[in-house]
């Protein structure tokens, strides 16, 4: 008789002390159904917790201590709404792994599709939940995920617009995924690159249970430019046309000046010209390259941070 898979549930949480009990409720009811149904023999459920300062982690502790199948990690430091699952992805246990948000918005109840779409010998190695409706109620987050998705098709292999991670992943998916993360593990960009059958399931993203998001407009926004320097070549369209633009500049400042001064008769001190036109020139792409550089090397920290944790209990 085939020995039924084991199941990991990946739980990223910062500051979800209003949500994590009645979400670890809600999942552990769906693990258990799964279990009587015979799709899978066990579980566990990992929740990674962000150095939260509301109450969560002593709600993690005591959830683990009444139930051993809860296993708590808690980070040293914030590391974030990418490295953090992708840090308890590679430490689960399980034959396939469901990484899910603590807030709810992501139904945990959906996780019984998941299963069942990999089981009775299907050759799907991930099943993804897409976005086919938020029910936030902000209007702007919409048009915003879209032109984000938009600008990494320019460049980027092809993804899925809704897709944030949330979904099931067997071990050999995860195995290399793990191998082609480099400095940036985002899932959204990852799973493309692996080349596996992948299966998309569509729902209905939910209001946010209890609580307000602890990442703002400008923290989204940030990780949003920093996936599309590094899996996208917009950084160097970017820098180029910027540099044209500087030459452009360069070429129009002096005959405008000169209109300038012939029909004002405004006297420009000596060398204004020249460093007027050298700064526009050069500045911008010395700055963008200062950014890009600094991108890199905060991709290599990445790396480092995963390649610890891989190496830790």
């Amino acid at each position: 008789m085939q020995k039924q898979p084991v199941l990991s549930v990946v739980v990223p949480t910062y500051n979800e002390a209003s949500n994590i009990e009645l979400h670890s409720e809600r999942t552990r009811k769906v693990m258990r159904g799964l279990i009587e149904e015979g799709l899978i023999g066990d579980y566990e459920y990992i929740v990674i917790d962000n150095c939260s300062v509301d109450g969560t982690r002593e709600i993690i502790q005591h959830l683990s201590e009444c139930d051993p199948k809860v296993r708590p990690i808690f980070n040293r430091f914030n590391y974030g709404p990418v490295i953090s699952p992708f840090i308890a992805l590679t430490k689960s246990e399980g034959d396939y792994v469901v990484v899910i948000a603590a807030d709810l918005q992501e139904p945990p109840e959906l996780i019984n599709k998941f299963v069942n779409e990999i089981s009775y010998g299907s050759d799907f190695e991930a099943v993804i939940a897409v976005k086919r409706k938020s029910q936030t109620g902000l209007s702007v987050m919409p048009l915003m995920r879209r032109l984000y998705y938009r600008i990494l098709r320019m460049g980027a292999e092809s993804i899925v617009s809704g897709f944030s991670g949330f979904g099931l992943y067997s071990r050999r998916c995860i195995e290399a995924m793990d191998i082609l993360s480099g400095g940036d593990p985002s899932l959204r960009m990852l799973l493309p690159k692996t080349g596996f059958k992948v299966k998309a399931i569509y729902y209905d993203h939910q209001e946010r249970y209890e609580g307000e998001s602890s990442y703002s407009m400008l923290s989204y926004t940030t990780e949003a430019l920093r996936t599309m320097s590094r899996h996208t070549k917009i950084a160097k369209k970017i820098s180029v046309f910027m540099i044209f633009l500087s030459l452009l500049s360069f070429v129009a400042l002096i005959p405008a000046i000169i209109i300038i001064r012939l029909i004002n008769g405004v006297i420009i001190a000596p060398g204004f010209t020249f460093a007027a036109t050298l700064f526009l020139a050069w500045s911008m792409p010395i700055f963008i390259s200062l950014a890009v550089i600094l991108d890199k090397l905060e991709q290599a920290d990445t790396a480092r941070i995963v390649s610890f944790f891989k190496k830790t209990d």
